[in-house]
């Protein structure tokens, strides 16, 4: 007897802001990941898209968001 197959279409990812997904990545760090290294890897990669985002600002090379 065949497995019947279910063929899922992949969902576009959803919009978000800077902040949100920052929070997003903070909060699988602190929830969902044990090692301890990945975890400040991901805290890192969060500052860094921090301060990325807030000298683009002050270069005005993105809108403010609220």
């Amino acid at each position: 007897m065949k497995k019947k197959t279910v063929k899922r279409t992949p969902t576009p990812p959803k919009k978000m802001s800077s902040k949100e997904l920052c929070m997003s990545l903070v909060g699988v760090a602190a929830f969902h990941v044990e090692d301890k290294v990945a975890q400040m890897k991901i805290y890192e990669a969060v500052r860094r898209l921090q301060m990325l985002e807030k000298a683009a600002l002050d270069a005005g090379m993105l809108l403010e968001q609220s």
